[in-house]
């Protein structure tokens, strides 16, 4: 098993900034910002150092007694609404502390310990006597100064000088100490390291409009609550990351920020931070799920989303969720509403369709199914005599068009160039040209050929002066 490390401690003192500084090798970053719950849900990301893995877990601030503050709050979001959600987000904190096998417990020098600190103090030290198995470190966070450095001998009798260690998360000042300290207890408890263990195989991006059911799909998934699922829109500010092993694959679930159009994102904000980090998973994703409400119509920004889909290196599954919400079904529905999602999404229209109810637990499995497919999809490999004789099949039925000039262009070869995803290369005559909508054409007479359902399919055209072999085009 691999040590998780949890950052444990109120809002605002420097936990997502020292757990930016720990990933930073990674390429991660969760958002930081001086407004109250930033972090809403449990982001974890793999650290190495000193020889040594662990899992990092940035939990939420733990605030008794404080309400959280939207920045854009809605006309129909009530005080119940922010209730609820900040009774979830401790819900989050909780959990991070009980999963925890070593506990940061971060507090900021310059205000020293508030109430909220000696709460969660009290509620520490109870959970260290209960269990001799967790270890808590005092990160006594902006100590970087001589004034700051001589207080912290003040806080060594919580849990004694060898385990109280100040730094400056911003300025990275003394963080190494605390590192070392980190895989001192790791080393010592002789936990796994991510050697031993299967590295995640599948990465799989989940994401769509707000509140269409992305965070409790990924919850149904993950099966447990890891990230706050509440009708106040936005919840999900972060990418928040969870493995599961499935018939042998492992498969790493990232649930994203909702996308919204980017006129009514407040420039500067959170939210916009959020879903430029979202197009930056989908880049890095094998499979993504585009999940939308079925019960509602398919709406123009879901559109421009399943545009911005289509030009990146991803499989796509349509998640369409709620499916339980739709009336007196017949063999027939199903279909129906497939070519319907097909027909408003035109730009995905070879994407592989799901229905599913996340609020149910209903065809998640399939889900699970769908996504090893699309992935056997991307990785298909295409002969090169099978491709010369659909090519030769394809000029037979449809001869090429030119783009410009009089004289059709001349077709010498179609191969595969690469696989995850599928990249062909349409080699024509070098002073011809040739018009797109040909590329459209031998893209559908690939997918009817082969299907590739879910993967998304590249051709590029290689213009040469001669080929070896005889040319298929006469």
């Amino acid at each position: 098993m691999i040590a998780k490390v949890a950052l444990i401690g109120r809002s605002n003192v420097g936990k997502s900034t020292l757990f930016n500084h720990l990933v930073s090798t990674s390429g991660e970053r969760t958002v930081v910002s001086p407004s109250l719950y930033t972090t809403r849900d449990r982001k974890k990301s793999f650290v190495f150092w000193n020889n040594v893995d662990f899992e990092l877990i940035d939990a939420p601030g733990i605030n008794a007694g404080d309400a959280p503050q939207c920045e854009t709050p809605r006309a129909h979001t009530t005080q119940y609404d922010l209730n609820v959600l900040e009774e979830n987000v401790q819900l989050q904190a909780s959990a991070a502390i009980l999963e925890a096998d070593i506990i940061l417990f971060v507090v900021d020098i310059h205000v020293g310990f508030l109430p909220q600190d000696k709460q969660i103090l009290r509620k520490l030290k109870a959970l260290q006597q209960s269990t001799q198995q967790k270890k808590v470190l005092l990160v006594l966070n902006k100590a970087d100064t001589k004034k700051y450095q001589a207080e912290t001998r003040a806080y060594t009798a919580f849990f004694g000088q060898e385990n109280t260690i100040p730094i400056s998360a911003r300025s990275g000042w003394n963080t190494d100490v605390l590192y070392d300290k980190i895989a001192a207890e790791i080393k010592a408890a002789k936990f796994d390291t991510l050697a031993k263990q299967k590295k995640a195989h599948i990465f799989v991006a989940i994401v769509g409009k707000t509140n269409t059911g992305k965070s409790a799909l990924f919850n149904c998934i993950a099966k447990e609550k890891r990230v706050v699922v509440s009708d106040v829109p936005h919840t999900t500010r972060d990418a928040i990351d969870t493995a599961i092993t499935y018939k042998g694959n492992t498969i790493t679930f990232l649930d994203t920020a909702g996308l919204r159009r980017r006129a009514k994102i407040k420039r500067k904000s959170i939210e916009e931070i959020s879903v430029k980090k979202t197009l930056e998973w989908i880049k890095k994703a094998h499979v993504t799920l585009f999940v939308i409400d079925i019960s509602k119509e398919i709406t123009a920004q879901e559109a421009r989303i399943a545009d911005i889909l289509s030009m990146h290196n991803t499989g796509i599954i349509l998640v369409a969720n709620k499916w339980d919400l739709i009336p007196q079904k017949t063999p027939q529905t199903f279909e129906t509403y497939k070519k319907y999602i097909q027909k408003s999404l035109p730009f995905l229209a070879w994407a592989k369709v799901q229905f599913c109810s996340a609020l149910n637990n209903e065809g998640v499995t399939k889900i699970l199914g769908a996504i090893l497919e699309v992935t056997e999809e991307m990785n298909k490999e295409i002969s090169k005599e099978d491709l010369s004789a659909l090519l030769h099949q394809s000029l037979k039925k449809h001869l090429p068009s030119r783009a410009k000039g009089t004289r059709h262009p001349y077709v010498l070869r179609l191969l595969q160039r690469e696989k995850n995803p599928p990249v062909f290369d349409l080699y024509i005559k070098r002073g011809a040209s040739l018009h797109s909508s040909y590329l459209g054409f031998l893209k559908n007479t690939l997918r009817s050929a082969y299907g590739f359902e879910g993967s998304p399919l590249f051709i590029s055209i290689k213009k040469v002066v001669a080929f070896r072999g005889t040319p298929l085009q006469k």
